[in-house]
């Protein structure tokens, strides 16, 4: 979905609204107009009966619910597709002279905001590895396997722990304090950790701390 007013800074929002739990991820992208994007957990989606709505249902729904940031304007609907993250694995990465790259290749939850990185780096991969053989397709397609495939397992590793941190949203949701779930947040997908906090973030660290965040035993796994 998109907004008629561009918002002046990209935003994150999760909200508890009359026992559902929604996110909304927004960004301006124009002048004039910004993406939009509204999320809800499953049970969320189950208890509201958003499965038996039409799309100008569900629009209205998080309008009331987001009513806040989108200060009276409305969305504007884009052939908004209702749907889970489809997660995609494939273990083999070529066959023949056919070869899989980005999101055919691996789904990358968007929360990471890397899929179109790994997608532009398998393609780099995939051309080093045919200059390397230009006369050897299975020679290549082989280079780019063994290369890119480690690299690219960090970023899916993160990925699919943001996407399964996500699917619990309403357990972090209800945690405590909204410091505790700010830890929970920037920890989820195990490539920050209190070092990198430190490193990177000092002032959010010690607030955390500060705030009584038991921050060893709140990293993810």
């Amino acid at each position: 979905m998109a907004w008629r007013k561009a918002f002046p800074n990209p935003a994150l929002v999760f909200r508890k609204h009359e026992g559902g739990y929604f996110v909304a991820h927004y960004y301006p992208y124009s002048d004039s107009m910004s993406t939009f994007v509204a999320e809800c957990d499953h049970q969320t989606w189950v208890d509201f009966g958003m499965e038996s709505m039409t799309q100008e249902q569900r629009q209205a729904l998080f309008e009331r619910v987001f009513a806040a940031e989108l200060g009276g304007y409305r969305l504007v609907s884009n052939n908004s597709a209702w749907r889970q993250f489809p997660v995609v694995v494939n273990d083999t990465w070529h066959v023949g002279n056919q070869v899989l790259i980005g999101d055919a290749l691996t789904s990358a939850h968007f929360s990471i905001g890397s899929g179109t990185r790994i997608a532009m780096e398998d393609a780099i991969a995939l051309a080093d590895a045919i200059v390397a053989f230009p006369d050897d397709v299975q020679a290549a397609l082989r280079r780019y396997d063994t290369v890119r495939r480690p690299e690219k397992a960090k970023l899916i590793r993160a990925s699919e722990a943001s996407y399964n941190w996500y699917e619990r949203i309403r357990e972090w949701m209800d945690l405590a304090t909204p410091h505790e779930f700010v830890f929970r947040f920037m920890t989820r997908t195990g490539r920050v950790d209190l070092n990198r906090l430190k490193e990177q973030y000092p002032n959010l660290l010690a607030e955390l701390a500060a705030a009584g965040v038991p921050l060893a035993a709140g990293q993810q796994p």
